[in-house]
């Protein structure tokens, strides 16, 4: 990987998020729930921490704090580490 802090060249840990939600149809609550699946990606490096999040921007926004937006479940999200320095 290179960064602007120099090239660090180490194994990353893959992790893989999934969330499926099943809403209820509140127009027929006898009908079957809706189900959708989402899923995202984090990227670990030993002595650095996550170097790159990629996946479905509803559930990183979610985990991010930016609250859950159910109007628009189908973004993509990318961020990368740029740069690092540990003190």
């Amino acid at each position: 990987m290179s960064l602007t802090s120099g090239t660090v060249i180490d194994s990353a840990a893959k992790i893989q998020y999934n969330i499926k939600l099943n809403i209820p149809n509140a127009n027929n609550p006898l009908a079957a729930p809706a189900a959708s699946s989402y899923t995202a990606y984090a990227w670990l490096v030993n002595n650095i921490g996550v170097v790159q999040i990629q996946g479905n921007a509803f559930l990183l926004n979610a985990f991010a704090g930016n609250g859950i937006n159910l109007a628009d479940t189908s973004g993509t999200i990318t961020q990368s580490i740029v740069s690092y320095n540990i003190k």
